[in-house]
């Protein structure tokens, strides 16, 4: 359903009372900054515009033209105060949707951005989506997996390997399975880095982990 719109060319702030597991809109250009808060667990998403690009429509065969599909959660988590704040880069209003597809969630999809200074070496890890949209040809990125294979992956290949789950592949490494233990990145110079995590959300039923 539709929850709100941003005015034209401005930043605003829409209000919930519980938390959709999906927030989609359709921008012919990208918002600059998107920020979506919990009172009591904080800011769960926090991505300007090249992060938009990141972690929108992820894991989709198909995609609308300039649909932006942003998933926060697991599932709806209700009784929650939260408040969604979008920088409206469009000389339009922007209509904002929310809808969820699965029944009381239990955690959300974390989205942030690092910065990864050059030459220094940072280690990544208990990520589901580790995306460098301007990593570099000579950067260094060595992946760690839990079955013992480490290798190092390329700006080359990191697109190539994310065919593999969705239509409009970018550079990232897709760990939504959790196959990959730890990453080691080395740029040459600064880079952003955007990370999604999977963080528990506080008052509701815990979560039941089988190994």
């Amino acid at each position: 359903m539709k929850i709100g719109s941003i005015a034209a060319s401005s930043s605003g702030t829409i209000d919930l009372t519980y938390v959709p597991q999906y927030i989609y809109f359709n921008a012919a250009t990208v918002p600059t900054s998107f920020v979506f808060a919990v009172d009591g667990d904080g800011v769960t998403a926090n991505l300007d515009g090249t992060g938009l690009g990141i972690m929108k429509n992820l894991r989709l065969i198909g995609t609308t033209s300039n649909g932006y599909l942003i998933q926060l959660t697991d599932g709806l988590i209700r009784n929650k105060n939260c408040h969604l704040t979008i920088a409206n880069a469009v000389a339009s209003a922007l209509d904002i949707y929310g809808f969820s597809l699965v029944n009381n969630g239990r955690q959300y999809f974390n989205m942030v951005q690092n910065k990864a200074l050059a030459n220094s070496g940072q280690t990544y890890n208990k990520f589901a989506i580790m995306g460098i949209p301007a990593m570099g040809a000579s950067d260094f990125l060595t992946a760690t997996y839990r079955d013992g294979l480490t290798q190092q992956l390329t700006s080359v290949e990191l697109p190539v390997i994310d065919t593999q789950v969705q239509a409009n592949p970018v550079t990232v490494i897709d760990n939504v399975q959790m196959q990959v233990e730890q990453v080691n990145y080395v740029p040459t110079a600064d880079r952003s880095v955007y990370v999604m995590r999977y963080v528990k959300a506080s008052g509701v039923t815990p979560v039941v982990v089988t190994q």
